[in-house]
C-alpha cells in the first residue's frame, strides 16, 4: 500500500481571481476522478489551499503522482511535491505469533495434542487478522516536479527499503 501527502492550491493566481474565491476541494470529487483511491486526509490549510493525503497503488509512483496531478489540474488545483510512504501490513507475523502462543498455550494447558493444532489454527487466524490491520512504514519518498510546467517527477527515497521504520508519527 502507498500513501501520497501533499499541499494543493489553486492553479495560478489568475484561476483564482478567474473565479472568485475558487472552487473547493472534495473527498468526492477526488474518489470520483481516480480508480481505487481512499481518501486519508483533506483539511484546508491555514496557509490556503488543502494538505491531502491519499492511498492509491500504481503501477510505479511516478504514474501515481502523474495521475493525482491530471485530478488535480481538472480540477483547478496543482502540486509541486510530495511526500511518499510505502506500507506494509503485519498479517504472517501476527499468524505466526498467535499459532505459536494458542498452540503453546493449549498444549501446555490440556496436554491434547489435537487440541493445540485447533487453538494454533483458530489463535493463529486472529492473530493474522489483528496483524493485517496494523501498518508498519516500509519506506518513505519526497517527491518534486521536474519542472513547474512539466517534465515528470523526480522521485528520492530518503529511507531505505526494508527499514522497519514503525508506524508512522501523529
Amino acid at each position: 500500500m502507498h500513501t501520497y501527502r501533499f499541499h494543493t492550491a489553486l492553479a495560478g493566481p489568475f484561476f483564482a481571481l478567474a473565479r472568485g474565491t475558487g472552487p473547493g476541494l472534495t473527498a468526492d470529487a477526488l474518489v470520483q476522478a481516480l480508480t481505487g483511491v481512499v481518501v486519508r486526509e483533506l483539511v484546508t490549510a491555514p496557509q490556503g489551499g488543502y494538505d491531502v493525503e491519499l492511498r492509491l497503488d500504481r503501477q510505479s509512483h511516478e504514474d501515481a503522482l502523474a495521475e493525482i496531478e491530471a485530478v488535480l489540474g481538472q480540477l483547478g488545483f496543482a502540486m509541486l511535491q510530495a511526500l511518499i510512504t510505502e506500507w506494509t501490513t503485519s498479517a504472517i507475523e501476527g499468524a505466526v505469533l498467535g499459532a505459536a502462543a494458542g498452540g503453546a498455550g493449549m498444549g501446555s494447558l490440556t496436554k491434547d495434542p489435537v487440541s493445540a493444532v485447533l487453538a494454533a489454527v483458530l489463535v493463529g487466524g486472529v492473530g493474522a487478522i489483528v496483524g493485517s490491520t496494523m501498518e508498519t512504514v516500509k519506506a518513505r519518498f519526497t517527491a518534486e516536479k521536474a519542472h513547474p510546467f512539466g517534465g515528470g517527477w523526480q522521485v528520492t527515497q530518503i529511507t531505505p527499503a526494508g527499514t522497519d521504520l514503525g508506524p508512522e508519527p501523529a
